[in-house]
Order: structure tokens, then C-alpha cells, then sequence
């Protein structure tokens, strides 16, 4: 993957923190995401920038 989103995410609170630059503490927010869509059997896609909706880091599609 050729992106990068650092920051936090306590799930408690559920709140969701970015930082540009990185801190020292934030973890990937990316990976992050990827292990939580892993953990519940989604199915996940990793493209280059170029080939992303919109050239966004990151897409997702809800089904229920």
C-alpha cells in the first residue's frame, strides 16, 4: 500500500484521532482498519492510489 494514516483510536469512546505528522505514539490507522474488516470476514482489496475510487486512501462498500 502506498498510503499512510497515523493516529489513534480508543473504542471506548470510540473516537477516532489523525495526525499529519506522525506522532510517536499513533499506530497505523490503515492496518487497523484492515485487521477490524479482516476479524469479520470481510472481503479486502489492496490497489494502488491510481486505482482507487476517486484516488481516495481508502473505500468501503456496506452490505447487510
Amino acid at each position: 500500500c502506498d498510503a499512510e494514516c497515523w493516529g489513534s483510536y480508543d473504542r471506548l469512546d470510540d473516537k477516532l484521532r489523525m495526525h499529519d505528522p506522525r506522532w510517536a505514539d499513533d499506530g497505523d490507522l490503515l492496518n487497523l482498519a484492515l485487521v477490524s474488516a479482516l476479524s469479520s470476514h470481510a472481503r479486502v482489496q489492496v490497489l494502488p492510489r491510481a486505482e482507487m475510487p476517486d484516488q481516495n486512501v481508502i473505500a468501503a462498500v456496506f452490505r447487510y
